[in-house]
């Protein structure tokens, strides 16, 4: 079965600094990683390629013993639909792909940026059309096990040595010394495997491995999930790149379960919160506070990718507390809705139709009442079109709640907003959803961890109106963001990051209660902030999407698709 795997470069270590004299202030590096993909012994099928993206701020002035995170956009390569046939399929005829990275380690000093992406756009259409002419012609002959062990390890052989003879390192080098100051050039490394079934290998006595076939090439020949530590040194320079060969996840499973959210750019404060909506299926938008109180937002649309991804996030203005929580939802396909709490308390809303602009675009937002802490995050859903509802938790840990509907203003804007109880931490989090229009849910992590919910239902109060909130089990910060959504009108999904940093998930579906009850909440990776706020939102019943900003300052994602 094919699958997306993922080649991923996480952590610079330095050992030794290229400028660690009396008057240097550390090293400014940064790496260019191009993606190999090809099929052995079928020319026309090479592909290399590379992001494009050049910085050397990510670990500006880093020095011996230094270490930094490295940005996904320069370290991670992804390769979707690959295939590992087993000895049968190879037999039969079919040719393993080669899937591999060439990262080259430079030391910035005074090289331009855009000259030296031309200059890399140069070698990967170079070393692309060197690795055709080796990959493609790479004769395999397949008759039994141990031939094929030994063809394919003499395959992948071929291909390191064609990346060796293309001299990478030498063509980089010779370019930057035509510049005055020119940045270093620290080392070049490549890792390279076979998509092959593993079982071949078991398929051969390692005491009677075929001549030439060590059993270090055994371990370097298949693709399979393991870590990566690449060594870059020359001239007294040691940096060290920690890494991954990620697998695809299980099928059904969510693609960030073995640690490989993927960054979708941004430039927020660790602790900001993402808002997520879906206008329809094959739309989704983000919102965020940044740390001078603006709010902006990314969009992505099926068949583009973001529109944030390197960092072009559009700002929609505002004049709120840095990084406060922002709430978006979605009336129709054609209406958005934004909610903020200001500085003052007072809770604030923008809004868009197909056609116009954002309303509150030149910091015109509208303030409709409160008495809440300031930045307090606030939820916001829609019952129907003509029907919405908020809910935010005051400085007195109660659950408050303002409503509109299509033909009046909100019921809290005179600061009448009503409490539905409670006892949770002032300015937790409460999370709502509408599983259909005369049924909604709320979500809160209280003051022991646990996760408590209150519903709703036409016709009768809220079940906690008079604190009998019920506690559905958890283990998590206190107040702790829970995001909470509604694949059908019988199946809803929690998520929460947890103390160690892991994204945490519950399920229920009509007939069954929480999976979590005795907390039995299921780990689906992450490497976050504890307690670091996480959004969720439904594109169609058999898609979910998860958005939190990471330990830098990028917005990440993982999704399942059921």
């Amino acid at each position: 079965m094919a699958g997306t795997w993922s080649i991923v470069l996480d952590r610079l270590a330095v050992h030794d600094a290229d400028e660690d004299d009396f008057w240097s202030d550390g090293d400014e590096p940064y790496l260019v990683t191009m993606g190999i993909r090809s099929r052995l012994g079928v020319p026309g099928t090479t592909q290399v390629f590379w992001s494009g993206v050049l910085d050397d701020d990510w670990a500006n002035g880093i020095d011996d013993g230094g270490a930094a995170a490295i940005p996904a956009a320069m370290g991670r390569l992804d390769f979707p639909g690959v295939e590992q046939p087993g000895v049968a399929e190879l037999i039969g005829g079919a040719r393993p792909e080669v899937i591999g990275a060439v990262v080259v380690a430079i030391e910035s000093d005074a090289t331009p940026f855009d000259a030296i992406r031309s200059k890399f756009e140069d070698i990967r259409a170079q070393l692309q059309q060197r690795l055709d002419q080796v990959i493609g012609g790479t004769p395999v002959d397949l008759g039994d096990p141990a031939g094929t062990v030994k063809a394919l390890t003499d395959g992948l052989k071929t291909v390191k040595n064609g990346i060796g003879q293309f001299s990478v390192g030498e063509k980089i080098l010779l370019f930057l010394q035509s510049f005055g100051d020119p940045d270093d050039l620290i080392s070049v490394k490549t890792v390279a495997r076979l998509a092959i079934d593993p079982g071949i290998l078991g398929m051969v006595d390692p005491s009677a491995l075929p001549a030439g076939v060590t059993q270090a090439d055994l371990d370097e020949l298949v693709l399979h999930g393991q870590d990566l530590n690449l060594r870059f040194n020359t001239d007294g320079v040691d940096y060290e790149v920690h890494g991954r060969v990620v697998a695809p996840p299980p099928s059904g499973d969510w693609s960030g379960v073995n640690d490989t959210w993927r960054a979708v750019g941004g430039f927020f404060p660790m602790h900001a919160p993402v808002s997520s909506v879906a206008r329809t299926p094959n739309n989704l938008d983000l919102f965020v506070t940044n740390g001078d109180g603006r709010v902006f937002t990314s969009w992505w649309f099926n068949g583009a990718d973001w529109s944030g991804l390197n960092d072009s996030w559009r700002s929609l203005g505002g004049f709120f507390p840095a990084a406060a929580p922002v709430e978006a939802l979605a009336r129709t396909p054609d209406n958005l809705d934004l909610f903020i709490t200001g500085n003052d308390g007072r809770v604030y809303t923008s809004w868009w139709f197909n056609g116009g602009d954002w309303s509150g675009v030149n910091d015109n937002w509208r303030s409709i009442g409160g008495f809440f802490p300031a930045g307090a995050p606030i939820s916001a859903v829609a019952r129907t079109p003509q029907n919405l509802d908020l809910f935010i938790v005051g400085n007195d840990g109660r659950v408050y709640t303002s409503w509109w509907f299509n033909g009046a203003d909100w019921s809290g804007v005179n600061d009448n907003w009503r409490s539905i109880g409670g006892f949770f931490p002032p300015g937790a989090r409460v999370s709502a959803v509408a599983r259909k229009s005369g049924q909604l849910d709320l979500f809160v992590c209280g003051n022991d961890g646990r996760v408590y919910t209150s519903w709703w239902t036409e016709g009768q109060d809220w079940s906690g109106v008079n604190d009998n909130w019920r506690s559905i089990g958890g283990f998590f910060p206190a107040g702790a963001r829970v995001g909470a959504v509604a694949r059908t009108p019988d199946n809803l999904d929690l998520f929460i990051t947890g103390n160690d940093g892991r994204i945490y998930t519950s399920w229920w579906f009509n007939g069954a209660d929480w999976s979590g009850v005795n907390d039995n909440w299921r780990s689906i990776g992450g490497f976050f902030p504890p307690g670091a706020p996480v959004d969720a939102v439904t594109r169609s019943p058999h898609n979910l999407d998860l958005f939190l900003v990471g330990n830098g300052d990028r917005v990440h994602t993982s999704w399942w698709s059921g």
